[in-house]
């Protein structure tokens, strides 16, 4: 298995630039080598597959953010051609009905463009989409925060969470008079209570959306319609009980067989890991730390050979600036450390598939 890795901006002396990185993964130890950078890129926080995997797609999360798309060769990255968000600080992408969708946190806005990229797309289809809304915690919820987007299966809706407004805008993928992809906007899908804070989303094949609170805590089971693109809360519960500690939670994501749900979890550093059960509630499983500081992204991957029947979670430590590998054991259900890797403020990870 082989991976890329979008990074943050940083200030360390031992890697002078920014961008994205690859590395290999031996999903039957758990060992990750070949750590290098392919490309130097601004703040590339989040990046994901075009349709074809022939392109890597990314933002730039900064004040005037960037999308870019960049050409694969052999796992060699080409800049093709970037465009503006339209908006600032994005931090979530993802390729859906021909279109790159793009969260613009720091506006609150979501904008879409046709892809594949070209240097006159600048003043081609995108849109922009500004969503409203603010929430109790003055100091994070002041205004509209886009976080998240993401197709329900087997539907043309896309959801977007907004961590500012407690809510999830419904979207839907649709095209243009000339048959190009487009963008509907058809307002909220999903309101949560009031400080709860909707970041990332996890959707599974059963009918059900899994929904992590960052401001309090929480995970929520949604169910959702694929006929009309709407949601409705069925369960909720906390991420960790009986702890004093602050946490946030970042990423949410379903391992291969949809049978466990691992959350990461900030501030205490741990991935806590939950059985699905079909009535849409969770049962918490079991929790472990990371080795480094700060999980802001992973992926869960399918272990082999030795480590057949266990997930393989790949993490990304901002604030650490290290990569660490953990396994989950799903007969003994427990986890394991296994390995850990100097990268520069880390953000996202994505598997290539052969």
């Amino acid at each position: 298995m082989r991976l890329y890795f979008g990074t943050y901006p940083h200030d360390i002396a031992e890697f002078p630039e920014e961008g994205i990185w690859y590395a290999s993964l031996d999903a039957s130890s758990a060992q990750i080598t070949d750590l290098q950078q392919k490309v130097e890129l601004s703040s590339p926080s989040f990046i994901t597959w075009d349709r074809d995997h022939s392109s890597v797609i990314a933002v730039s999360e900064n004040p005037e953010g960037e999308l870019t798309e960049l050409a694969v060769t052999d796992e060699e990255l080409e800049i093709v051609a970037r465009v503006s968000t339209r908006g600032a600080h994005p931090c979530h992408v993802i390729v859906a009905g021909g279109q790159a969708i793009v969260t613009n946190y720091g506006s609150g806005s979501v904008f879409s463009q046709q892809l594949p990229l070209t240097h006159d797309s600048q003043s081609a289809s995108g849109r922009n989409f500004q969503q409203t809304g603010t929430g109790p915690v003055a100091d994070r919820q002041e205004g509209p925060h886009a976080h998240f987007a993401g197709q329900l299966p087997g539907s043309q809706y896309v959801w977007v969470t907004d961590l500012g407004a407690d809510r999830i805008f419904r979207y839907a993928i649709s095209q243009d008079s000339n048959g190009a992809p487009n963008l509907d906007a058809l307002g909220s899908a999903v309101e949560f209570p009031g400080g709860m804070g909707p970041r990332h989303i996890a959707c599974g094949l059963n009918g059900h959306a899994y929904v992590v609170g960052e401001l309090d805590g929480k995970v929520y089971t949604v169910a959702y319609s694929t006929a009309d693109g709407s949601g409705q809360i069925v369960w909720d519960g906390l991420l960790l009980e009986d702890t004093e500690q602050e946490y946030w939670a970042s990423h949410v994501e379903l391992s291969a067989d949809q049978e466990r749900l691992y959350v990461a979890l900030r501030g205490v550093d741990q991935v806590v890991v939950f059985d699905v059960v079909d009535d849409g509630s969770l049962r918490r499983i079991a929790s472990a730390p990371v080795i480094g500081a700060w999980p802001r992204h992973f992926r869960v991957i399918e272990g082999t050979d030795a480590l057949a029947g266990h997930d393989i979670i790949v993490v990304a430590n901002q604030n650490s600036h290290t990569v660490d590998v953990l396994s989950f054991d799903a007969t003994r259900r427990e986890f394991s450390e296994r390995t850990s890797v100097r990268l520069p403020s880390p953000a996202c990870v994505l598997p290539i598939e052969a």
